[in-house]
Parts: C-alpha cells; sequence; structure tokens
C-alpha cells in the first residue's frame, strides 16, 4: 500500500495552488508523489482528481504545485508510491471557497412539513445534483440530530421515477445498496453518519431537512 497524507478542509474550495516546505530528504523525498484534489474518501483520496505530480524539489526550500487544471474539493491527499515513511514538514493551501447553498433546519418535521417550512421562507429542499453539492450536504447533515436528514427527493407513482422538488432531474447519484424502494409516499433522506448515502423514507417519518438558501 502506498503512503498518504490527507486534509479535510471542511469544505469545497477551489485550490489555487499547495506550497511544500521539506526541510530535507532524511525521513522522506516526495520526488515522485502525487496530489489529489476532490470530495471522496475512496482509497485514501487518491480516487479524486489528480491535481499534479511532485519532482524538482530542492530542499530545503519550499515549492509551490499548481495543479494541471482547475480543481475543487474537500479533501486534499498527498500519495506516496511504495511503503515509505511519508512526513510533511508543513504544507500551506490557497484557495476560495465556494459557498454552500444549504441551510440545515434542526427540527424533526415529516417530508411535507419539512417542504411546507422551507417553501415559507421562499425556498425549497435541497436538491443534489453534483459532487460539490453532495459535500455541502454532508457537512450539515454531520450536525443533524436526527439519524436521517430531508432531501428535495421524491417519488412519483404516477410517473414511476424520481424527482427534485425544484422540477430537476435526478442525473447525480448516491443511493445506499438496495436504498431505494419505488413506492408510492417514499422521499429521499441522507444519513447523518458513515458515507452519507441516500434512503428511500415514507414520508410521514419525521428528521431535520436541508433548505436551499
Amino acid at each position: 500500500m502506498d503512503s498518504w497524507w490527507r486534509i479535510d478542509l471542511r469544505g469545497v474550495y477551489t485550490i489555487d495552488n499547495i506550497t511544500i516546505n521539506q526541510k530535507s530528504s532524511h525521513n522522506t523525498d516526495l520526488n515522485s508523489a502525487k496530489i489529489y484534489i476532490g470530495n471522496s474518501r475512496e482509497k485514501n483520496g487518491t480516487a479524486n482528481r489528480l491535481c499534479t505530480s511532485i519532482k524538482d524539489i530542492q530542499y530545503p526550500k519550499p515549492k509551490s504545485f499548481h495543479c494541471d487544471e482547475l480543481l475543487s474539493g474537500r479533501f486534499i491527499t498527498v500519495s506516496l508510491p511504495g511503503t515509505h515513511f511519508l512526513a510533511l514538514c508543513e504544507v500551506k493551501i490557497y484557495g476560495t471557497e465556494k459557498k454552500s447553498t444549504f441551510e440545515l433546519i434542526r427540527i424533526n418535521k415529516t417530508w411535507v412539513d419539512a417542504l411546507d417550512y422551507c417553501r415559507a421562507r421562499g425556498t425549497t429542499l435541497a436538491s443534489i445534483v453534483d459532487e460539490d453539492t453532495q459535500t455541502w450536504a454532508e457537512l450539515q447533515a454531520s450536525n443533524s440530530n436526527s439519524p436521517f436528514v430531508w432531501l428535495g427527493l421524491r417519488y412519483t407513482c404516477t410517473l414511476d421515477f424520481w424527482f427534485w422538488v425544484e422540477n430537476l432531474p435526478v442525473t447525480f447519484r448516491h443511493w445506499a445498496p438496495n436504498g431505494t424502494i419505488d413506492d408510492c409516499d417514499m422521499s429521499g433522506a441522507m444519513e447523518k453518519h458513515e458515507n452519507h448515502l441516500w434512503f428511500s423514507k415514507s414520508a410521514a417519518s419525521a428528521f431535520n431537512f436541508l433548505c436551499i438558501k
């Protein structure tokens, strides 16, 4: 298994550059290491997009790295091939936060009541359309006081499909294995812990919920 170092930024950031100040190569020679950026913890973060490869470090001078393309994410991982010990002396990360558009309401309500609550505030329940909105929802859900949080995800028996109440199609998916039940009065909720997977839940259940700001 490769050695790795990872930081959780606790938000989604567009990364401008990463500066590593490694005093010497005595403990860890970083040449040939790779930097990954994204929202996944899979494979210790190395399933995320490759930012760049580390090379031409001249110890003890700090060196800045720019991604080969503009990347954003919650996690930054440095992976070193082989089983060498990996120690980083100093890492500085420069970037711009992508502000979350979700707000957690820590009140337990049924799905319909949660939708009415959001709409009374001139908004609606949250739609998750990509990795960034999934990550924003995960960060909010982890602070809930219920085991699940309602999303704006609803099943229609008449037309036999899932949809977002913003009238958006479900193109991005994060369902738990066997987590969907295509039945009347079912709505989508995200689990508070673990991988923040989606589950079908009876709309009569009462959970915290996510409104769009």
